[in-house]
């Protein structure tokens, strides 16, 4: 039966260039078997690519922008779900700018434009602290429910907001309806706090690094992609 296996990249699939390259070699293994690996980002299309001119990633779709935005293999883009702009000047209105570090925007392609743009896919918005960032992001998700959804990325002190439409559990409902795979064959593998959604939709694994809130509903916590891969493998010889 075949499977699809979604992986976070920052703190996920891509821990240090020795965990990267064994987890593209299981991901080649995985695909060949006929299965789908998608990688599930909160980066950016601009910011992505930088990380495939250091890396021979291939995958089967590529979701970008905390689960807003779909492309296939060839980056031809499927899907994009954008904030709409009476809802973002009244967020940016509503804000204390006087507290923010750096902030800018991106578009279905372009990262670190101006939050002025119209149409943006995702706002980017950093704080001096992760107790600030929290704070926004608790506020974002309160306030503002019904048109955005707000993440905390710890690394980098800063909230990202997307429109409530979306996230990566979506995105990858999308793919597998497209492909008639049923939701007991899909797993999900994350660390961070936009991948709460997905690792609750599906057959969800934490990393050993990632946040006790996924650790706490996930079937196991795992040292590497790759393990997951090679288990998944294993279970499909057993099943011949």
């Amino acid at each position: 039966m075949k499977k699809i296996l979604v992986s976070d990249f920052d703190g996920t699939f891509y821990l240090n260039n020795d965990d990267i390259k064994k987890n593209i070699e299981k991901v080649e293994k995985f695909r060949k078997s006929g299965n789908i690996f998608i990688i599930a980002t909160g980066r950016s299309y601009d910011e992505f690519k930088e990380a495939l001119s250091k890396y021979p990633l291939s995958y089967d779709y590529l979701i970008i922008n905390n689960g807003a935005t779909i492309l296939n293999k060839d980056h031809v883009f499927i899907s994009n779900c954008i904030i709409k702009d009476w809802i973002k000047k009244i967020l940016l209105k509503n804000l204390n700018f006087s507290d923010i570090t750096n902030i800018y925007g991106c578009t279905i392609i372009n990262s670190k434009i101006d939050v002025s743009r119209r149409r943006l896919t995702k706002i980017h918005i950093e704080y001096s602290t992760v107790e600030q960032a929290k704070k926004i992001s608790s506020y974002i998700n309160r306030k503002y429910k019904l048109f955005l959804k707000s993440y905390v990325i710890v690394t980098t002190k800063a909230v990202e907001i997307i429109s409530s439409k979306c996230n990566k559990a979506k995105s990858v409902k999308k793919i597998a309806k497209s492909k008639k795979i049923n939701k007991k064959d899909i797993y999900a593998v994350g660390d961070s706090y936009n991948d709460l959604d997905m690792i609750k939709a599906f057959n969800g694994y934490t990393m050993e690094n990632g946040k006790d809130e996924l650790k706490q509903i996930s079937i196991s916590i795992l040292p590497t992609v790759s393990d997951l891969i090679e288990n998944l493998l294993e279970k499909e010889k057993g099943n011949q």
